[in-house]
């Protein structure tokens, strides 16, 4: 409410001949984040053995012990710098020589990276394998389902370079997964026929404590003296630098993606 009083008063002090444009980079609902237990997912592929070392794999099984909202006062209570060094640590400790594919930290989509000889430090897969190696997870990955329900609980896995373009590909995750649109927290176990069960490490919330998550949509709004009250969709965050420099009369540079927003347009008598 705070924050719609605040753009009111600021739309109301640009004036009728101005044009004002609001919008969100990202939208909020139910939290459909599986990446708690997408290191298990892996583990299970690859064969069930237990990839990381035995001093981490001891660590995690006492800290399991302790129960979740212990663990969140205590954080909550430390500087940020030790928060993100737990964090990391917590979500790394591989034993590389058994490790072909690792997920990389996020909090929304699964990001895996394949641990590719040659590139990564400590790496297995060797690079004529590689191919064959993401075909392997990919199809893996979309054998788990809930145990109740029979839903799966993967929407889709993708490449990065279905999605985007550019020279720095390769410093993005090897694969994309894009989690159902169901409520995380309402698993009791996920299992895959091929591979096995995982018990829910939290049954009726999610390890995180977020009952919501970002979403992909985003709200838009603009207000100006040739723009006709009404909606208008399909519109991407990418499309608003070009906008902008459009309406400032100013050159798009071509490398520069989106297009340029369409408005309804005002009508005159």
């Amino acid at each position: 409410m705070e924050a719609d009083e605040a753009v009111g008063k600021i739309v109301q002090a640009a004036g009728p001949d101005v044009m004002v444009m609001v919008l969100s980079m990202h939208g909020m609902g139910i939290n459909c984040s599986r990446t708690s237990i997408l290191p298990d997912m892996l583990r299970l592929i690859s064969g069930g053995q237990e990839n990381h070392s035995r001093f981490s794999s001891i660590l995690r099984k006492l800290r399991m012990l302790i129960p979740l909202r212990w663990r969140h006062a205590l954080k909550s209570k430390m500087p940020f710098r030790i928060r993100r060094g737990l964090t990391r640590f917590w979500r790394s400790g591989y034993d590389w020589k058994k490790t072909r594919a690792f997920n990389l930290l996020s909090d929304t989509h699964g990001w895996i990276r394949i641990n590719l000889k040659g590139r990564e430090a400590q790496g297995i897969v060797e690079p004529h394998d590689y191919e064959a190696v993401l075909d392997e997870f990919s199809a893996a990955l979309k054998t788990f389902v809930d145990e109740d329900t029979g839903e799966p609980i993967v929407k889709d896995v993708m490449r990065p370079g279905e999605v985007y373009a550019g020279e720095k590909l390769h410093r993005l995750p090897d694969l994309i997964i894009r989690w159902s649109d169901t409520p995380a927290h309402t698993h009791r176990a996920i299992v895959s026929p091929q591979f096995g069960r995982i018990a829910w490490p939290t049954p009726g919330r999610n390890p995180e404590g977020r009952s919501g998550n970002h979403k992909p949509q985003f709200f838009f709004i603009a207000k100006g003296p040739e723009i006709a009250p009404g909606e208008f969709s399909n519109v991407h965050i990418l499309d608003l630098a070009p906008t902008i420099l459009s309406l400032l009369e100013q050159p798009i540079p071509p490398e520069m993606e989106g297009k340029i927003i369409q408005f309804p347009p005002r009508q005159t008598n």
